[in-house]
């Protein structure tokens, strides 16, 4: 199989690069940012031209430990260059690479120039500031012709007393290696990733770069192979490059608990490998470890404190925590480094939210409604809303509701009367919605009345009304048709109820095609949740959180708790209701109705359980207050009534 050129360098590249880019320019403060671009051939043979990017490639991995210098390494900054449409990628880096390293933050520039002659190799190299464009530093080394590791070494020890021996010394391991990354043929790729492998077998970097190209041509089982053969090679490989192996093979199997392992060890070992601790901040936020996700997100910016992301992801982490001073400072200081950004104030909105602090968020999103009204749908309204009716303040919830409702009615949004329905219902006024909903959904057009009807099948069987919903189903169906998702999902949830096992093979029945997997796990989770199948959901929500990294809107978590304290585990839950779920800027949507009001009804149970009475009434109250008149089918509005009226 062959590729168009400099395609597999392309796979390459974004497979080894990893995480996000960070910011252009230095400061006095830290160590400059360093990307060492690839040397420039003034000899008169093309058969060289390997040793440019073999040089590059030493010099960066032997200063890759310096605490002197931050070094960008190659992989992010060639990610950057191939999508930027440089070509071609043997050329010298000053000329082909130098606006990728700018766009991977790179506050200097490293480039050289190597000629051999009369079996010498001689390279010099050149650092240049990038925003005075003034030289910093020159050096230069020579050798063996033969021997570009020796020649690179020497290089890097003149720049950094730090600088590290690198991983090979098999100068013809480093050849193959080198123009395996700058072949545009797939075949030619891998046969001189072998051959580098046969040169050197404890040569880490070949054995990762020949697992990334199977993966991405689809062969998980050859990438799985060629990295446990590579941890076959025992100690030699490397502490450093065995536990970078052993995350990326843990990745490849969906061991997320010993990739977190093995890059805690990687960090340990190589506290400058930016990526490294990029990974381990994802996969520690997908595991929910936010102390590890936050200690990664710290060092993270102490070595690039203008990355936004990287602000804006401890803002959440922290709020994780239950840490609000340290989640606002960190979103505060995003808004510094872009001040006329909304999205910061969406974030001070949602940590704040996160943490209980209703009022806060609510003031954080009317702010960045006020300076851009239609920003995101007017989605900033409604989660201003929605803070006000946390608190249980309806009326005031109402009125902020409404500017929404008129925003996306001025919007000409088909939707607006099926979002003040939801609203209502939200609201505590749920027979009333089911009223109006089905008005709307009567006269609804196209697309948006099946929308309709589902939503009063949901609302229906959460109220105890199954001939409502049963015709509610039917209505459905004819206005989408009998084969459509909306018909499949509504005639599912109507079906008598059955034990939990029984749910699941009615669900893979009904849902049959691995396409349909996001639907039949919605469908299954929510006619779980209506059926009281508590046992079997909750191993379904186990499932859906652990698929990703928490997301500050999701109800997965209050729902998981829900089942959590139906089935004895209030210890397991407690932690599931320590933070709020932010609202969404697309507004409610079916687990949304599940878990709100509820959260209020699980944390007056969890206080009761504790034995913190005022606590317990305090939520039953709030429970009650935004449940409204029209109980659900439950029987927890009866059971707070009961323990308020009697006490």
């Amino acid at each position: 199989m062959s590729c168009r050129p400099g395609a597999v360098f392309l796979v390459l590249a974004l497979a080894l690069a990893g995480g996000s880019c960070g910011r252009r320019g230095s400061s006095p403060s830290r160590p400059p940012r360093i990307a060492i671009l690839r040397f420039e051939n003034l000899g008169a043979s093309p058969s060289q031209d390997w040793v440019g990017r073999a040089l590059a490639e030493v010099v960066e991995t032997d200063l890759s430990h310096a605490h002197d210098w931050i070094v960008i390494r190659w992989a992010r900054v060639h990610a950057l260059e191939i999508l930027l449409g440089a070509r071609p990628v043997s050329d010298p880096g000053i000329s082909t690479e130098r606006q990728a390293a700018l766009a991977a933050g790179a506050g200097r520039l490293a480039y050289g120039t190597y000629r051999i002659q009369d079996g010498r190799l001689r390279a010099d190299l050149t650092i240049e500031d990038v925003l005075t464009r003034k030289i910093v530093l020159q050096v230069s080394s020579s050798g063996p012709a033969g021997d570009p590791i020796a020649v690179g070494a020497s290089l890097a020890a003149r720049i950094s007393r730090q600088a590290i021996p690198f991983p090979t010394r098999s100068p013809e391991a480093l050849r193959q290696y080198s123009e395996a990354l700058e072949s545009g043929d797939l075949p030619r790729t891998v046969g001189l990733l072998q051959q580098a492998i046969i040169a050197d077998p404890y040569y880490g970097a070949a054995y990762r770069a020949l697992a990334q190209v199977e993966l991405q041509h689809q062969d998980r089982a050859g990438s799985i192979t060629i990295l446990e053969k590579a941890l076959a090679q025992g100690p030699a490989l490397g502490p450093a490059e065995r536990a970078r192996i052993a995350a990326d093979l843990a990745g490849l199997q969906n061991q997320p608990e010993l990739r977190q392992r093995a890059l805690a060890a990687l960090v340990r070992l190589e506290p400058n490998d930016d990526t490294a601790w990029q990974a381990l901040a994802a996969v520690a936020m997908s595991r929910r470890d936010f102390l590890q996700a936050e200690t990664a997100d710290r060092r993270l910016l102490e070595r690039q404190p203008e990355d936004l992301n990287d602000w804006n992801q401890l803002g959440y982490t922290a709020a994780y925590l239950g840490d609000l001073n340290t989640a606002r400072d960190a979103v505060r200081h995003y808004a510094t480094l872009r001040p006329t950004d909304l999205n910061p104030l969406d974030s001070l909105g949602d940590v704040n939210f996160m943490c209980g602090h209703f009022h806060e968020a609510e003031e954080a999103y009317l702010k960045a409604a006020a300076k851009d009204p239609n920003f995101r749908n007017n989605g900033e309204l409604f989660k201003a809303a929605m803070a006000r009716l946390w608190t249980g303040d309806i009326g005031g919830a109402d009125a902020l509701a409404g500017r929404y409702h008129q925003a996306r009615a001025a919007a000409h949004d088909p939707l607006v009367e099926f979002r003040r329905d939801q609203w209502m219902w939200l609201s505590g006024r749920r027979k009333e919605a089911c009223r109006r909903m089905e008005t709307f959904a009567r006269a609804a057009l196209g697309d948006v009345a099946p929308r309709a009807w589902t939503e009063l099948v949901i609302w229906n069987l959460m109220l105890g009304d199954r001939a409502a919903a049963l015709a509610a189903a039917d209505e459905t169906a004819r206005t989408a048709g009998a084969n459509t998702p909306p018909a499949m999902v509504t005639r599912f949830l109507v079906q008598p109820p059955v034990s939990g096992a029984e749910w699941i093979e009615r669900a893979a029945q009904a849902f049959p095609n691995p396409q349909q997997a996001p639907i039949r796990g919605a469908a299954l989770t929510t006619a779980l949740l209506l059926n009281r199948q508590f046992d079997t959901v909750a191993a379904q929500l186990q499932q859906t959180i652990a698929a990703g990294p928490p997301e500050p809107d999701a109800t997965a978590p209050v729902l998981l708790a829900w089942s959590y304290l139906e089935t004895g585990r209030a210890a397991a839950a407690a932690p599931l209701l320590k933070t709020n779920p932010a609202p969404s800027l697309n507004g409610a949507d079916a687990l949304l109705t599940l878990s709100f009001p509820r959260i209020y009804y699980l944390r007056a149970e969890e206080a009761a359980r504790d034995g913190k009475r005022a606590e317990a009434r305090a939520n039953y109250r709030l429970f009650l207050t935004l449940s409204g008149p029209d109980p659900l089918t439950w029987g927890e509005e009866q059971k707070a009534k009961a323990v308020l009226g009697g006490s």
